[in-house]
Order: structure tokens, then sequence, then C-alpha cells
């Protein structure tokens, strides 16, 4: 699903998430946007495509948090790259290609939050068993896709992988690897199942998050999210 195409939709992030989880997304980095604090610390030896990046994705998240009423707030970075979010919240953040955004909400409401943008480009052929598991690309032989659409798909179950590591990761706090997770696609187009393949989280854990994915434009979105009970 190649699509060079812009985005037609303001808020491509619309109905990916649940209605109570703040969102925030922006096609550019705008020039207001500003470093807090630890950040700027953190931004020091950045190359400038990682430092727009990363200044792009604390602006949203900032926009997000305000919206839970928390004000201007530095993002600190975790020891695995995890962004350090208040106490009370849980929250996601993510950024491709000129786009960033952001999703929060407090943590009494959702243990974790996953979202994640990728360009809309077939992954490459060679990178498939790094991302798929064997029943994954067994499917993709039973559904006899050509080779752009196994890339395709390969995107989108790399990007919703993407999506449920970091929903888990303030639960688990270990790594999944591509291959530790198995995605299954719903009928109905826009929901997905995930199957663990790993000791690191649970079946009954896992069973307990849902998720959402959309093409958009030039953009494959992904979405996870674990609600406490």
């Amino acid at each position: 699903m190649t699509n060079n195409s812009t985005l037609s939709n303001l808020n491509p992030l619309r109905g990916l998430l649940p209605a109570d989880i703040a969102v925030v997304f922006s096609a550019k980095l705008p020039l207001e946007a500003s470093l807090l604090g630890v950040e700027t610390e953190l931004a020091r030896k950045m190359a400038e495509k990682r430092y727009n990046e990363f200044i792009h994705g604390r602006h949203c998240a900032r926009l997000a948090l305000a919206q839970l009423g928390i004000a201007p707030h530095a993002i600190d970075k975790g020891p695995n790259r995890e962004p350090l979010w208040p106490g009370s919240v849980s929250g996601t953040i993510s950024h491709t290609l000129q786009y960033a955004a952001a999703a929060v909400a407090p943590r009494s409401a959702y243990r974790g939050i996953g979202l994640d943008m990728e360009a809309a480009i077939p992954l490459d052929e060679k990178l498939f068993k790094a991302i798929c598991r064997e029943e994954e690309l067994h499917e993709f032989s039973r559904l006899m896709l050509t080779e752009e659409a196994a890339g395709d798909r390969a995107k989108l179950l790399f990007s919703i992988k993407e999506s449920i590591y970091k929903c888990l990761w303030p639960t688990v706090r270990q790594f999944i690897d591509f291959t530790e997770m198995q995605v299954e696609l719903a009928d109905d187009g826009f929901s997905y199942r995930a199957i663990p393949h790993t000791a690191k989280a649970s079946t009954e854990l896992v069973g307990q998050l849902q998720g959402r994915y959309r093409y958009e434009g030039e953009l494959v979105l992904s979405s996870a999210w674990l609600s406490n009970p």
C-alpha cells in the first residue's frame, strides 16, 4: 500500500486510541517548539535530524500533557531511551518523516499506551525474518501476497509491534524482540490481536491489550493500550 500522497486528515490519529486519551499530532516542527531543563542536555550532541525529531516529539508531549492540566514539564529519558513521564501519567511519543505525535492519559486509567508512525514504504524482504514470525510469513503465502504487498504487510506488523512494545514496557520493563510477539489482523480491517511467545509478557497480560491501525496518506499508524481494571 505504498502511498506518497500528503495527509488529507488534519488529525489522522483521531479514533486510533480511546477518546479519553489525550492525543496531539503535528505535521511540521513549529517555530515555537523548545526544550526544557534536562532535555537540553539530552539533545546537546544530537545530529540535526535527530534533534528536530526529539524537540518535535517533546513539543507534542507537552501539548498532550496540557490537556490533562499538567504544566509544561521536562521529559527525561530512561536507560532504554523511553520517555520518563510524570508519575501520574502513562504516555507515548512517535515521530517519522516530518511528523510527530504524543498520547497521554492518567496512569489510574491506563497502565500503558503505545503509538507508532512509520513511512508507508514496503519493508525490504531481507528484513522479514527479523520482524515477522513464521506464522506471519505463512499468512503472507496463504494470502498469495505480491512482493510489494508482503512488504506493506511486514511494515504494518513492524509498526504494530513497536506500539505493543511501548505499551507493555511500563509493566514488563524488558525488551521484547519483534519475533517474540505475533500479530493477527482482525477481519474488521482496523484492529488486531497480539499473541506473546516469550515469558517476558504473560498471555493473560497481552490478552488485555487492545490496539488499532490505519493507513493515512504517506503514513502507517498503529496504537496499543492497556486499560486498568
